[in-house]
């Protein structure tokens, strides 16, 4: 678990892929847990379209935002 200013965000990386040989050669250079394959929850569960797909979860295991990427972008470009 990562935490900046108080606030904590932990990275889990839930892979889509059709096999876990894929699945390992993608997740291998990534800094990030990952959920073991196949994920416990995927595309359908969010009702994702497109990959990569980032989902912000609230800590009960919700999700706050199916829009992770835009909203991550939103706030890199905000910073000064």
């Amino acid at each position: 678990m990562m935490k900046k200013g108080g606030a904590k965000l932990e990275i889990i990386f839930m892979s889509n892929d059709k096999s876990k040989e894929e699945s390992d050669s993608y997740f291998k250079d990534m800094p990030w847990k990952r959920d073991t394959f196949p994920a416990s929850c995927g595309g359908d569960t969010f009702g994702l379209r497109g990959i990569p797909a980032l989902v912000l979860m609230n800590e009960d295991g919700t999700a706050a935002s199916t829009e992770g990427r835009k909203v991550v972008g939103e706030l890199v470009m905000k910073k000064p």
